[in-house]
């Protein structure tokens, strides 16, 4: 199916498919493409002009979105952008997710669920062989950047950026990796798991905040730290 809306604030929900072109105009949009247990991305979706979010929920083993660019699922790709909130999600167990975007300010956003139950909040420990693993890059605006996974590396680059990170979400137990926030140029806010493998919250340029939150062995390099066992 393909869609074109018009000037007025819409709410569009695809879920199944194959998905062709979505072009919801002009408004407040919102794009939601619950793919559930298939592997696949639009053939393209431009958000227009207006503040619109664009969420895709899929079963893509390796999935990449690059707000401004393309989403790619599994080698099939096309055009993706206009979007001011982006979230992007893969049931599938063993999956890689990177998030890519714009020089724009925006509230990129990544989450993972058990594969077997789409709407469930928990499941059973993981292995390090099928740990979600999730890349974020905010780009060169002031970003506000939420991230869970056993194996998940953030970069906000330029611009103000707040990053939070919240390990396996509902998965207690589950292997942890690498939880890393690193946040580039700018006066950024970094907020920790409360993992006990601890994280890695780095300010870089600029007055940085960082709170290691409730693990035991956080490393925090900011200027303002907060429950950081390991400041340096």
């Amino acid at each position: 199916m393909s869609l074109v809306g018009s000037d007025a604030d819409e709410d569009v929900t695809v879920t199944g498919g194959p998905v062709g072109d979505i072009r919801p105009g002009g408004g407040d949009d919102s794009l939601s493409m619950q793919a559930w247990g298939d592997a696949f991305v639009p053939r393209s979706a431009d958000g227009g002009p207006g503040s619109d979010s664009g969420r895709l929920e899929t079963a893509c083993l390796a999935l990449r979105v690059e707000n401004g660019g393309s989403a790619t699922c599994d080698g099939a790709s096309g055009p993706f952008g206009s979007f001011d909130e982006v979230i992007a999600t893969s049931l599938n167990s063993g999956s890689t997710v990177r998030l890519v975007g714009s020089a724009a300010a925006e509230r990129p956003g990544r989450q993972w669920r058990p594969s077997h139950d789409p709407g469930a909040r928990a499941g059973p420990t993981r292995s390090a062989s099928t740990m979600p693993t999730r890349r974020v890059s905010g780009g060169g605006g002031g970003d506000d950047i939420w991230a869970s996974g056993g194996d998940v590396i953030v970069k906000g680059q330029a611009g103000r950026d707040h990053i939070e990170l919240s390990g396996p979400e509902g998965r207690p137990g589950a292997a942890v990796a690498r939880q890393v926030a690193l946040g580039g140029r700018g006066a950024d806010k970094l907020r920790g798991t409360d993992e006990s493998a601890g994280d890695r919250l780095v300010g870089g340029r600029g007055r940085d905040s960082a709170n290691g939150r409730g693990g035991k062995l956080d490393r925090c390099p900011a200027e303002t730290t907060k429950n950081c066992e390991r400041p340096k």
